[in-house]
């Protein structure tokens, strides 16, 4: 089944105290985070926001030095990968966009794909600068033996081999218990599964969320019988 994408918008805010509020105000109910990038505002648009806006979605962020608008849309696009979103749609906060062009729709299915990699247009754009036809599913930038594709999914960097998705070790304990161990990325969830035969597969937990750590850790009774584990990622 596929996972329901995470939407967050990026809107770069320098002097657009006037129209700021009105853009988040159209925000819809299909977007999860909101980043607001106030780009050393002199009329403190950033301010304007956490003092008037309760959308709960929205989060402001500072720069110390003016960036640009490209350098505010990075800002935006590393704290929604960060957090795990999916969908990155970059919002101008002067009001002078169309709400209906913010995100390519088809059937109401939304498109950030344009290389049809399944991997999202925003994610390749931070890591690499752009979205090129080349980069498939099997491509692995680093060669860590994770494809770029995974690396999505699992949050990791595609771009340093040392940042992957592993069980980091097994430890036998007593009274028949087993702790298993696991690298994490911030906000993605995760879950374990056992098998008998590395065909079927049941879950053994409930989907859990990664907090700040790098890892996670599960206990499981050894039953004395072969059983196989797994941990499954989704952003």
């Amino acid at each position: 089944m596929k996972s329901k994408a995470r939407i967050a918008v990026v809107i770069p805010s320098f002097r657009v105290t006037r129209h700021i509020l009105g853009v988040l105000a159209q925000m819809g109910p299909e977007v999860d985070r909101i980043y607001v990038v106030d780009d050393k505002c002199p009329d403190g648009s950033g301010a304007l926001v956490e003092r008037d806006c309760r959308d709960p979605r929205v989060k402001v962020l500072y720069h110390e030095e003016n960036q640009g608008v490209g350098g505010a849309v990075m800002t935006g696009y590393q704290a929604a990968i960060a957090e795990g979103m999916t969908v990155i749609v970059k919002v101008d906060g002067d009001g002078q966009m169309d709400q209906a062009s913010w995100f390519g729709s088809k059937e109401g299915v939304l498109t950030f794909d344009a290389n049809h990699n399944g991997i999202p247009d925003a994610w390749e754009y931070f890591y690499f600068g752009s979205a090129t036809t080349n980069r498939t599913q099997q491509t692995d930038s680093d060669l860590d033996g994770m494809t770029d594709y995974a690396e999505a999914i699992a949050g990791t960097i595609p771009t340093n081999a040392a940042s992957r998705f592993y069980f980091t070790g097994e430890t036998l304990q007593s009274n028949r218990l087993v702790q298993m161990q696991w690298t994490v990325a911030t906000n993605r969830l995760y879950q374990v599964n056992a098998s008998t035969n590395l065909a079927g597969w049941s879950p053994v937990t409930a989907w859990m969320q990664a907090s700040n750590n790098l890892t996670m850790s599960h206990i499981v009774t050894n039953t004395g019988s072969a059983k196989f584990f797994r941990v499954e990622v989704h952003p």
